[in-house]
């Protein structure tokens, strides 16, 4: 038998940890919740990659307070797991505090990224890099969540007005999917629109369900090849920044 080390039940800041040792089987589970700078950054990638290196399995997943995990195998693995998770965190991650409990075994058969898990009141801190911005040199800021039509919905940006932007080939259900989000947008684009021909979207159908989650918002097909409806889209923008200003010069 080789020795095994002690996995900490508690919590640690900076460097510096806190706890008693639990004592564990061969496989054991653990709770982890991670605070700071840990979202938009690459972390729950980071906390994949690093799991299936550990040879662990369980899941990883962002909420408005912190990113949880949960992880379970060999007690070496996951002390290794633990040690790695701050000292290789992504450049632009600033982890503030790591705490951790030990859970039932659930067998998991893989390590898993999760949808986001919103909670009332609570957020997460914005990245240093956005205050080295020009910000007064700056117009209009986009901030672009790729690929994921949970989280703009369910999380509160500070954003001045929601878009989304679908492309033809995703399908035309993603209202039926993802409601809350298509219900909140200030405005719809609906991109590569010359693919039409080629893939089954049903564009009067897709804009019938929108509109019946949504009668305000701006709708807006375009083809960025063609450039078809790519006017329309940007005076959109311009006459909704004209707005702000007027908004602001007059508080």
């Amino acid at each position: 038998m080789g020795s095994h080390s002690s996995i900490i039940a508690g919590s640690y800041h900076g460097e510096v940890m806190r706890g008693s040792p639990l004592k564990v089987d061969a496989r054991a589970r653990l709770r982890i919740e991670v605070k700071g700078i840990v979202q938009g950054v690459g972390f729950r990638p980071f906390v994949y990659r690093l799991a299936r290196n550990c040879h662990l399995n369980g899941w990883v997943r962002n909420t408005s307070a912190n990113v949880a995990i949960e992880v379970e195998g060999l007690e070496e693995n996951l002390s290794q797991f633990l040690s790695l998770l701050k000292e290789k965190a992504p450049h632009a991650a600033r982890v503030q505090d790591v705490t951790t409990r030990k859970l039932p075994v659930e067998d998991d058969v893989d390590f898993v990224i999760r949808k986001s898990q919103p909670e009332a009141g609570k957020y997460q801190p914005v990245s240093p890099d956005l205050a080295n911005l020009p910000l007064d040199d700056i117009d209009i800021l986009f901030i672009e969540n790729v690929g994921n039509l949970i989280c703009p919905g369910g999380f509160d940006l500070g954003e001045y007005l929601k878009v989304v932007i679908l492309s033809t080939p995703e399908g035309d259900d993603k209202p039926h999917k993802y409601p809350l989000l298509f219900s909140q947008a200030n405005a719809l684009v609906v991109n590569k629109t010359d693919l039409l021909p080629h893939v089954g979207f049903d564009m009067e159908a897709f804009a019938r369900v929108f509109q019946g989650l949504n009668q305000q918002a701006a709708l807006f097909k375009v083809a960025g090849i063609t450039g078809d409806g790519i006017e329309d889209w940007g005076k959109w923008v311009m006459a909704n920044l004209q707005k702000l200003r007027t908004q602001n010069s007059t508080r």
